[in-house]
């Protein structure tokens, strides 16, 4: 039994070492692509259809749903809420395992690359700095102005150290509610 458990600890750290040896960034980002952007096309990410999600908040006719899971191979952890006024947040962050500095600019610039390539319906906004953040960059859709209950898009950003310095990069999405 012993033997079991000290073979399960050394894969387990075994894996770490190899995720960190990776391209952290490109797994990352490969990551939102595999479970978030399969939303826009009306498809929940497998791991929510096979997983109970944690049931939040209801008003009687929906319920505000929460699946949350670590990722291991990029050290990110994802979350992926469906809102009572039908909105679906999905969201990659380092908040566990923060990325230092040179793999976060890397990852900034693989996202706005990527985001051309697999999201070339949505306009890149420049925004005046944030206060308490240390990076900002958005995507949105192009069809409905600021306050639109139609708009939807993807943010990445990096938290000031007076936060916790997470780097996350978001989809908040409006539409019919996918299916599995």
């Amino acid at each position: 039994m012993r033997t079991f458990f000290r073979m399960a600890i050394a894969c387990f750290l075994a894996t770490g070492s190899i995720a960190h040896a990776q391209d952290r960034p490109s797994v990352a980002v490969q990551l939102f692509e595999d479970v978030c952007l399969p939303i826009v096309s009306g498809v929940l990410p497998a791991a929510v259809s096979s997983t109970d999600g944690q049931k939040q908040f209801s008003d009687g006719d929906h319920t505000s749903t929460r699946w949350y899971w670590p990722h291991l191979p990029s050290g990110f952890s994802v979350e992926v809420i469906e809102s009572l006024d039908g909105r679906l947040y999905c969201k990659i962050t380092d908040r566990e395992n923060e990325m230092p500095k040179l793999e976060r600019r890397i990852f900034e610039k693989k996202v706005s690359e990527w985001m051309a390539r697999k999201m070339p319906m949505l306009a890149q906004e420049s925004s005046e700095p944030l206060e308490g953040f240390e990076y900002y960059n958005s995507w949105m859709d192009p069809r409905y102005p600021r306050g639109d209950s139609r708009r939807w898009g993807v943010l990445n950003f990096r938290l000031n150290a007076e936060y916790d310095h997470t780097t996350s990069l978001i989809l908040v999405y409006i539409g019919e509610r996918p299916t599995s």
